[in-house]
Order: structure tokens, then C-alpha cells, then sequence
């Protein structure tokens, strides 16, 4: 049983703490290695790359504070308040915004950090006061975060309205290493400003602050951690922005092209054998399909296991590990959008990958389709997909603005049948608002969900517990636009609860 980390504790009323401190007092939290008063160090600061650092200005000082002081922040921290933060972008455990916080050491830090004599060090140290730029008193943002196994913050840009300077003090253990994980990288950026390549990554360091200048182009994330939660040491940080009145001149936002459709194909195959040459035999069964048209209309969502026959799924299986071998699948970005291999189809390939992508292209499928949802097919879009450790999508969706059918196959490796939850790789359907749907990794299986405007999908970062790799074949299908009152028909399935499941496939129900 792992011991008790002092997050998540009751919390205990504070008697509120004057936040008026002595100058001396608050400068001597800081290490001497580091005079504030002193002009010299400051210019030398000033000097140690700050502005040359790539890809983007930052910096980071070890033994910063005096160790007492930290250990006693530490301490204050560890006994606050957390809450789970957990969407498509990140994982961890973070405090509320500490600005009201009594507790002493962190209104010491609070008033040194954002006092005038740290402010006016920020400002020399990144070269702002050259810009004649000056950072707020009246704008405090900080608060605490945790991060243990699995934990992560995808590629992002902090860029906020008034944010000029980021700030990270971090508290992790003294032997945290770079096999632990949960190192700051840093991106470069492409022609488009979009975030290309990792190019520096900071390691987190026990009593040591990172801090760099927020930017449209400051694209940066909190790689996974990786050190075994058993161990209970946590990537414990405090960090925040210093906020400046005089706004960061922002570039034109790069807009992605739109999803490239294309008009169902036509092949030389009839329906039925075409069809019945890759999909499971029970898919054709009069009751069983009435079944599944049922209840598509009722949950506008659906997922068929043990979809493809078992002699083609063998062949796939075969095909797909045979194309990671030879380097078949191509990591896509940009990393603030997606991260995940993506096969690179050929024109003159033929195999067994190729066959089952056509198939989803075609005519043939369209009509199944249209006979399941009771919608027509008018253009298509199949990708075939390989997300592993650390692969995900965010939910940034071009095709939010359209109706459309998402058809989904999923393939596991290493003969699994499913994977757990927690170790991420579901597709998962939500709005402005809330969650709507997840659609958990299950090998073999077919998920057909109809996707209303300003629903967006994304599928949620593997992380390194994951033991499969997870292959899918990503179909967009457009349908036409669906008139009000088109789905008053669903009331006829409301009292049909008695159907009873086919062998072979199950429903999708809304979270």
C-alpha cells in the first residue's frame, strides 16, 4: 500500500498571515549565490543567454532558494488542497490559484516573487527593461502541481491575454533523473509557426526556477512522467506568469486545410461478395441487422465487435506488424494537433492494409453503411492510424462545423483483446460543455457514431503502461444535412428494451 502524500488532505483553517514582510527578510530566502541588490550579478544574469537560449528565450537558476525556505514551501504545499485535471491536453493534480492562500511560506513567496525588487530582476535578467516593458504588481498567478506516473502536459504555448514571463520552482526529489520523466521541452517551430521538433528539454531539479518569455511561438509540454508511483516522490512545482499591459503582437492564427473528402469508389465486386469477402458473417443476418438499426437509432452510436472475419483480421495483424518494421507508419503533427504514425499508402501497393482501406472507400461499404444508420453516404475520408506510447489527438477538430458519420476500426497488437481504461487510447466525444461519449480499445471491433455540429473527438494520449500498440482505420463519412424534426423518429425504439444482443457485437452507450 503506498503511504500517504499529503494531497487531497482535509483542509485545516489557517489564521491569516499579514503579508507584510522586511525587504531583507524576503531577499534572504534566496541563496547567496544570487545578490538581487547587486548590479554586477544582475548584469551577469543578464548575460547567461537568456535572449540566445533556443528555441525561445528561457533560463533556468539551480539553488535559488535557501533549502529551508523550500523544504518548508514544500511542506505547505503537500498539505493543500488538489484536484484532478484531466482533459485531452493534460493529466496531474493541481492546487486552486494560491493568490488567497494564508499559509506563510507561500505569502512569502508570493510577496517576493511579485515584490518590486524580483519584478525588476525578472526585467534585467529577460531583457524587458531594455524594451522600456514592465511586468504588474496587482496580476498574481500561481499555484501548485503535481505530477506522478503517467501524469503529462501536451505541447501548448501558454500564450493568455497579458502573460508575459512564465515561471516553474521545482520541488521534486533530490535524485529525480532524466529516466523519471517530466522534463520541460521545448519546440521549434515550422514556416507556419506551428510546433515542429523538440530541440531542448529541461530537467526538473530539486530547488531550481525556469523561466521564459510566453510568445504565439513558446510551444512547450511536460513530457510523461515515468518514475514508479510505489516510490511516492512526486514531481511536486509551483508555477505562474508575470502579466505586462503592453500586449504581444500576435501573427495571423494558421488555419489547417479542411478535411480532404472524396466520392465513394466504385469496384468490380458486387455487394455481397465484396462485403462478405472481409466482414463477419453474423453481420449479415436479417434479425441481427434489424437489431443493430435499432439501436443505432435510438443512441446514434454503436460498436461492432468481432467485425472483420477471423482469416482477414489474421492477415492484418501480420501485414500492420510487418509495416512498423520497415518504417511504414510516419509520425504527423504538428505536435499542438496530433502526434501519432500515420501509414504512408502508395499508389502501386496492393497488400493486405491497402485492400481494407479501399474497402472503406468504396461503394460497397457506403451501402452497408447506409443500411445500418439509414444515411446516405455522399463523400469519404479513410486514414489508416498507429498510436503507441506517448501518441495522441487533441481535441482540435476542423470538421467540427459538419455533420457527419465517424466509423472507426480498431486492431490491438500483442493479442490483446482489450486495454484498461487508465492507460489512455480511447476515442472520446465530447462539446463546449461536457464528455459525451468514450470509446474504449476493444481488437476487432467497429465503432459508428453519428456526430453532430460542434462535437469534437480526440483520442486520449497512451501512455507508457499501455501494453499494446493501438491501429485503427479512421473514416470520415459526409451525409447530408439533417433537417429539424429528422430524429423524431426515435421515440418508437424508447419502449424496445427487451432486444436482446447479438453474438458478436454490442452497443455504444453515452457516458
Amino acid at each position: 500500500m503506498s503511504k500517504p502524500r499529503g494531497l487531497g488532505k482535509k483542509k485545516v483553517a489557517q489564521k491569516p498571515v499579514a503579508p507584510l514582510f522586511n525587504e531583507d527578510e524576503l531577499l534572504g530566502l534566496i541563496s547567496t549565490s544570487y545578490k538581487l541588490s547587486d548590479n554586477a550579478a544582475n548584469d551577469e544574469l543578464k548575460n547567461n543567454n537568456y535572449t540566445k537560449n533556443t528555441p525561445f528565450p528561457h533560463i533556468t537558476l539551480n539553488n535559488f532558494f535557501q533549502e529551508e525556505f523550500l523544504e518548508q514551501l514544500k511542506t505547505e504545499l503537500l498539505q493543500t488542497q488538489y484536484w484532478e485535471k484531466n482533459n485531452d491536453l493534460y493529466q496531474f493534480l493541481q492546487t486552486k490559484d494560491l493568490q488567497d492562500s494564508v499559509r506563510p511560506n507561500i505569502v512569502k513567496l508570493k510577496t517576493l516573487l511579485y515584490g518590486q525588487h524580483f519584478r525588476s530582476f525578472i526585467e534585467k535578467v529577460t531583457g524587458l527593461e531594455q524594451r522600456n516593458l514592465r511586468l504588474r504588481s496587482d496580476k498574481i498567478d500561481m499555484s501548485g502541481a503535481c505530477y506522478r506516473d503517467t501524469n503529462y502536459l501536451l505541447c501548448h504555448d501558454d500564450e493568455l491575454e497579458g502573460r508575459r514571463i512564465a515561471y516553474i520552482i521545482y520541488m521534486v526529489p533530490r535524485d529525480w533523473s532524466k529516466e523519471d520523466g517530466g522534463s520541460l521541452d521545448l519546440f521549434n517551430v515550422d514556416d507556419n509557426l506551428q510546433p515542429e521538433n523538440i530541440t531542448t528539454s529541461l530537467q526538473p531539479v530539486w530547488n531550481s526556477i525556469t523561466f521564459f518569455e510566453v510568445s504565439p511561438t513558446s510551444y512547450h509540454q511536460v513530457s510523461q512522467v515515468l518514475r514508479d508511483e510505489e516510490l511516492c516522490e512526486d514531481r511536486i512545482s509551483l508555477s505562474g506568469w508575470y502579466y505586462c499591459d503592453v500586449p504581444v503582437e500576435r501573427p495571423t492564427p494558421h488555419v489547417e486545410s479542411n478535411l480532404e473528402m472524396n466520392d465513394p469508389i466504385t469496384t468490380t465486386q458486387s455487394v455481397s461478395t465484396l462485403l462478405r469477402e472481409w466482414i463477419s458473417e453474423s453481420y449479415f443476418q436479417e434479425d441481427n441487422l434489424n437489431k443493430i438499426i435499432k439501436l443505432f437509432a435510438r443512441n446514434s452510436s454503436i460498436n461492432l465487435v468481432d467485425f472483420l472475419r477471423k482469416d482477414k483480421l489474421k492477415q492484418i495483424t501480420e501485414e500492420l506488424t510487418r509495416q512498423v518494421g520497415i518504417g511504414g507508419f510516419k509520425t504527423v503533427g504538428p505536435a499542438n494537433r496530433r502526434h501519432y504514425g500515420k501509414w504512408t499508402e502508395s499508389e502501386n501497393e496492393s497488400n493486405v492494409i491497402s485492400q481494407l482501406t479501399h474497402l472503406f472507400r468504396s461503394k460497397e461499404f457506403a451501402e452497408f453503411l447506409g443500411q445500418v444508420t439509414k444515411y446516405d453516404i455522399l463523400k469519404q475520408n479513410v486514414k489508416c492510424r498507429r498510436f503507441a506510447n506517448n501518441d495522441y489527438t487533441l481535441a482540435h477538430d476542423i470538421s467540427k462545423d459538419q455533420v457527419r458519420l465517424d466509423v472507426v476500426l480498431t486492431v490491438l497488437d500483442n493479442k490483446v483483446v482489450s486495454s484498461d481504461p487508465s492507460h489512455g487510447g480511447a476515442i472520446v466525444y465530447m462539446n463546449e460543455d461536457e464528455e459525451l461519449l468514450s470509446v474504449l480499445p476493444v481488437d476487432n471491433s467497429l465503432s459508428i457514431v453519428m456526430r453532430d455540429v460542434g462535437v469534437m473527438q480526440f483520442v486520449k494520449f497512451v501512455n507508457h503502461k499501455a501494453p499494446f500498440a493501438r491501429f485503427d482505420w479512421c473514416c470520415a463519412y459526409e451525409i447530408p444535412e439533417i433537417e429539424q424534426g429528422d430524429d423524431d423518429d426515435d421515440e418508437e425504439w424508447e419502449d424496445d428494451d427487451d432486444d436482446e444482443i447479438p453474438e458478436g457485437w454490442v452497443e455504444e452507450t453515452d457516458e
